[in-house]
């Protein structure tokens, strides 16, 4: 799994993510949420094959979390953290 986030302005990000197929979308920052950077994730695009059966749930996971997801913050240890309601992604 490769994870690519990549500055577009001062306070947006073009974020992709190879599972089987692309993941790709847009954050935007949009203020503040204790010390995390409250976001904004854009609507996503997808490639659309066919990933390996051991790689599909992971995936329709990414999917429906990424659009959910609403704050984020680079931990002391250098990761990228991404939070939503229901989910968290660590890398």
């Amino acid at each position: 799994i490769i994870l690519n986030c990549q500055s577009s302005g001062e306070k947006s990000y073009r974020l992709s993510v190879k599972v089987g197929n692309t993941l790709g979308t847009t954050v935007d920052i949009i203020g503040k949420l204790e010390a995390f950077d409250e976001i904004k994730v854009g609507m996503g695009m997808s490639t659309k094959m066919m990933p390996p059966p051991e790689l599909f749930e992971f995936e329709q996971f990414l999917n429906s979390s990424l659009p959910e997801l609403r704050k984020m913050i680079v931990s002391e240890g250098g990761d990228l953290i991404l939070s939503g309601a229901t989910s968290e992604l660590i890398a």
